[in-house]
């Protein structure tokens, strides 16, 4: 709190420091909102450092009674400078808010900061953030006038914008409008060259999962699959469900070895939702752990040592993905590294679970 009210007096007082000394009390008031999770300190902070008709909450500690902030609009021609506000400060005070769920609150900051001459596409970028908000908090009609006012004021509506969008009507079960928008994007006549990605795909997608609509789930993803957008988790986890509800096994071992193919990111849930339907005997005993798999498959082989090859390829398999699962970032290995090795692995756990399948009992595995 004393770091935080330090911060705004030197704001609102540039006179007190240089120009370089404000960017980094700004920096410093931004750190401290996001270490205290307070999204009210960053739009405060934002305040008071914006300009000369701005200024901070008017309560004695800064944080407002609402979300509605209150600005001190007296105009002051003699006033000093207040220190410019960059895109990124914006930015990560928008962020917090989102993080927070507090959209509304990043929308007055984006009023604040729409009058700050930002760069069209970095106002685009602020928009679509909050209306990624409001999505998140299912207020579709937030959401539908976000987007509307982004197309009005002519900023440009990107992959991501048009996603955001349709997330806010999956929330709300209006999967027609979402595969509406889906379809527009396709063909073209949305008018603006914006092509669906995988996020536009994924809402549609959990749309269709919620109103039960299985077949549906299905079409998207082979138009999805017809429109060379690579999946992610979610999709082919619901193209899974999906599968299952329609009570296909084959179907199931088609997506999961087209997933393999395909290289669809993996982690440790997709594994174990895949060995519910690949390996179910020993799945269910198992629950969600992965060493008590492992586990299981000493015990199978213990009792069916025919399977003693494939089951024990597949505890190496699991052991290696857990080790990798647990592994730090090092010079040696950064994140990226590490993220793909980890998908690597647990791709190559799936492919030796379906040669288990292959080899158990009918009662214990799909085939």
């Amino acid at each position: 709190e004393l770091v935080r009210r330090c911060c705004e007096v030197l704001l609102r007082h540039p006179q007190m420091a240089d120009e370089k000394m404000n960017d980094r009390v700004l920096e410093v008031g931004l750190a401290v909102a996001d270490k205290m999770k307070d999204p009210y300190i960053a739009a405060d902070i934002i305040s008071a450092a914006g300009s000369d008709s701005y200024d901070s909450f008017t309560s004695d500690n800064g944080i407002a009674d609402s979300e509605e902030l209150q600005w001190n609009t007296n105009d002051d021609s003699n006033a000093h400078k207040h220190p410019r506000v960059s895109p990124s400060s914006y930015i990560k005070a928008i962020k917090l808010c989102i993080e927070c769920r507090k959209p509304s609150l990043a929308d007055r900051i984006l009023t604040h900061c729409s009058k700050a001459r930002l760069p069209t596409n970095t106002l685009s970028d602020m928009n679509t953030l909050v209306l990624t908000g409001y999505a998140r908090n299912g207020d579709l009609e937030k959401a539908e006038h976000m987007f509307s006012q982004m197309r009005t004021a002519g900023l440009k509506i990107s992959e991501s914008t048009y996603a955001a969008y349709m997330h806010a009507l999956a929330a709300n079960k209006k999967t027609d409008q979402a595969i509406l928008i889906l379809d527009s994007m396709l063909d073209g006549s949305n008018d603006d060259g914006v092509r669906p990605g995988i996020s536009c795909f994924t809402a549609c997608m959990l749309s269709a999962m919620q109103s039960g609509d299985f077949h549906e789930v299905i079409r998207l993803n082979e138009i999805m699959v017809d429109a060379r957008v690579e999946p992610n988790a979610t999709t082919f986890q619901g193209v899974l469900l999906a599968s299952s509800r329609l009570g296909n096994p084959e179907d199931i071992v088609s997506v999961i070895e087209s997933a393999i193919d395909s290289k669809t990111p993996m982690d440790a849930n997709s594994f174990l939702l895949c060995a519910k339907y690949l390996i179910p005997d020993i799945s269910e005993g198992a629950g969600k752990d992965i060493e008590a798999i492992r586990t299981c498959l000493r015990k199978q082989v213990e009792n069916n040592p025919l399977i003693a090859d494939e089951a024990m390829e597949l505890n190496r398999s699991l052991k290696d993905c857990v080790r990798e699962d647990n592994r730090k970032p090092s010079k040696m290995k950064n994140e990226v590294t590490i993220k793909r090795l980890r998908n690597d692995l647990w791709r190559s756990a799936l492919q030796d679970t379906i040669q288990l399948s292959k080899v158990l009992p009918a009662s214990g595995g799909l085939y």
